[in-house]
């Protein structure tokens, strides 16, 4: 009798589970946002950004926010002729679970934030969506010049600062472990044969040319900048580096031209956020917002 009422007590808490992550907590131009994909959002937003973890009010708020941005980005694209196969998103969502540690776990947390796959699968859906449609239709439209680039690098040159540096140029003799003593001993014999040719004024890039076992040997060896904690360590258990410093270079920023196209992939990613903003915030204006919840409508 114990056991057939605990059966019943714990298939009524699953139908509870379920029926309260159903709910609507949310429409947005009619589109219900259940309880369930609310909760999804909420740890997504705690997880993006910890530092809002304990505050319920702000979590929420920023929960909505995505919510709403995602449908409303979402709905251009499907007025724009966009789609996104469910195939598609399983496939994201299948790389989500193997992060979290497979299935097992994958259950354990949607039950834990009172969600269901198909909670994950509409919220996941939406956001692709959204995604998309910035992609396709909102970020052609972005054009960056190179005075914008610049521009932003002097006023994030924080962003792009480098510890102490040096530019070197290396040989490396390969000596994988497990090799027999003699064929360490030849791959030894090779790194001083390096060594001795460099002291004796040869060209380092013609002696990398010639004996080094890695990809730079078709640079002549050169390794570019890296950081001088580094290169004092450098050092491998798989053979023997014969380095050369070219030069140094205190901690500071980096020089625009040695990070040109990240500064233009921030920046233009930037400029493409900030689009996207400003058509969410223009068909926000216009959008029928309905708040079934308490806290949403609080969040709004």
């Amino acid at each position: 009798m114990r056991s057939k009422t605990a059966v019943m007590t714990v298939v009524g808490a699953m139908l509870f589970a379920v029926t309260a992550s159903a709910q609507v907590a949310l429409k947005v131009n009619g589109v219900p946002i259940s309880a369930g994909q609310l909760s999804v959002a909420k740890y997504k937003a705690t997880y993006d950004s910890p530092a809002l973890e304990g505050d319920a009010a702000k979590v929420t708020r920023a929960a909505v926010d995505a919510l709403i941005a995602n449908t409303l980005l979402a709905q251009a694209g499907r007025e724009a002729g966009l789609s996104v196969k469910e195939k598609q998103v399983n496939q994201g969502l299948e790389t989500i679970k193997a992060q979290l540690g497979g299935r097992a776990a994958y259950q354990d947390l949607l039950k834990k934030i009172g969600a269901t796959e198909d909670d994950v699968l509409q919220a996941a859906t939406s956001r692709q969506l959204a995604r998309l449609y910035v992609t396709e239709k909102v970020e052609p439209t972005v054009k960056v010049s190179e005075a914008d680039a610049k521009a932003y690098y002097e006023a994030h040159k924080e962003d792009f600062r480098h510890f102490a540096q040096v530019k070197i140029r290396g040989v490396f003799v390969s000596a994988p472990p497990g090799i027999s003593q003699n064929e360490d001993a030849k791959a030894k014999a090779r790194a001083s044969e390096a060594e001795r040719r460099i002291l004796a004024g040869e060209d380092f890039g013609k002696v990398a040319r010639d004996m080094s076992d890695d990809m730079s040997k078709a640079n002549g060896g050169a390794l570019g900048w890296m950081d001088a904690g580094f290169v004092a360590s450098l050092a491998s258990q798989f053979g023997t580096w014969v380095a050369q410093v070219e030069a140094k270079r205190p901690a500071g920023p980096v020089p625009y031209d040695e990070v040109k196209d990240i500064v233009f992939k921030k920046y233009s990613e930037a400029k493409v956020n900030e689009a996207a903003a400003a058509i969410v915030k223009e068909r926000r204006a216009k959008a029928t917002i309905e708040a079934l919840d308490p806290s949403v409508k609080a969040a709004l």
